[in-house]
């Protein structure tokens, strides 16, 4: 916790300057560092406030509550000694310290600076800091410290622990958005009412599928007898991972799809089989759709030799889900539901009937 201290903001609910010097407000301050202590989030020389001090003989914080010790406190502060006075020194230092932990010159805010006992840099760290809240939470709300003050607490990994969960809430929604509107307005220019639900096979469900490769890949360690640093067992998935990659995965699915149902569907409109049409779009858009998918998976594999866990986790995707698009949805999935479909692939569209064969003869 020493690299990744907690900053816990007390601000007095009382309006007026020099508001925190009062015994409600010391008492919060004691409360607060002695619920944390109970808890075993803190010990007591590991927090440092301007209402408590560490009590090695005892065990316990030493919290200054009395009206009249309160009072004296004040008038140091903000009577200042003058150089001469011996002791000048000493309380240059203590002021250096008290102007970094309290607001200047207003007095109505104070910061408890805190190192948690858990290190915050590992897998349980995310549950540690949601309870660590919770508890300063629960302190805040009591009924002898919330009528005087507020309490916040400042850490750079609340800003990433609350994205995850608001990334975890709207996430779901807005791909969905995304795929539906992307799906008609596809479905729309082919006029095939059906095509947005092949689309869902073809596309969103082996996606899926590349997810649940590389979270075993990378959480249940499928690929550790390969000793390759890049694709052992780590902590989990980074949770970043779907937010940049899988808009980038939907878009490469789609521009390979449309490629080759463009190809299908100019061949059954002039005249081809569906079968014939199948073939021949394939045929002909296969060598590209294969040359792109090896470019494409070749330029995210450098990001398999980082030395970064999300590099490599975030390259796995890309390059795996190319491959698996370029080698198997396109030559296998997609012809077998487009075969499977016949005439329902292209309805409500009027096709001509179909005459000729893959080799473009006149079928009898």
């Amino acid at each position: 916790g020493d690299t990744a201290p907690m900053y816990i903001l007390v601000t007095s609910k009382h309006a007026q300057n020099y508001a925190i010097w009062n015994e409600s407000y010391f008492h919060a301050l004691c409360a607060i560092g002695t619920g944390l202590v109970d808890a075993g989030f803190e010990n007591i020389t590991q927090m440092t406030s301007m209402g408590f001090l560490p009590n090695p003989q005892q065990g316990n914080l030493s919290c200054m509550t009395d009206p009249s010790r309160i009072q004296k406190y004040e008038q140091l502060v903000n009577t200042p000694l003058t150089p001469d006075n011996p002791y000048y020194s000493y309380y240059e230092g203590f002021m250096s310290w008290f102007n970094k932990t309290v607001n200047q010159p207003n007095q109505t805010v104070s910061i408890i600076l805190a190192t948690p006992n858990f290190n915050p840099y590992t897998a349980s760290a995310l549950q540690n800091c949601e309870n660590y809240r919770d508890t300063l939470n629960s302190i805040g709300s009591r009924p002898d410290v919330e009528p005087y003050v507020n309490v916040y607490i400042h850490q750079s990994l609340y800003w990433e622990i609350d994205s995850l969960h608001e990334t975890d809430r709207t996430l779901p929604y807005g791909l969905a958005i995304i795929i539906t509107i992307v799906f008609i307005l596809i479905g729309m220019v082919f006029r095939a009412v059906l095509l947005p639900l092949r689309l869902f096979l073809c596309v969103v469900v082996p996606i899926l599928f590349v997810y649940g490769i590389v979270t075993g890949i990378y959480q249940h360690g499928w690929l550790n007898w390969t000793h390759w640093d890049s694709v052992q067992q780590s902590d989990g998935i980074y949770w970043m991972l779907p937010v940049v990659t899988c808009t980038v995965l939907i878009g490469l699915a789609l521009d390979y799809e449309i490629f080759l149902f463009s190809r299908v569907y100019e061949f059954r409109s002039k005249g081809y089989t569906t079968r014939a049409a199948i073939i021949l779009g394939v045929s002909t858009t296969g060598p590209i759709i294969s040359a792109a998918g090896c470019v494409m998976a070749m330029a995210f594999g450098g990001l398999l030799l980082e030395n970064i866990v999300s590099s490599n986790q975030m390259g796995m995707v890309f390059v795996f889900g190319v491959l698996v698009d370029t080698f198997i949805v396109r030559p296998f999935l997609v012809p077998a539901v487009l075969a499977t479909g016949t005439k329902w692939n292209f309805w409500p569209a009027k096709m001509p009937k179909g005459i000729y064969n893959e080799y473009g003869k006149l079928i009898h």
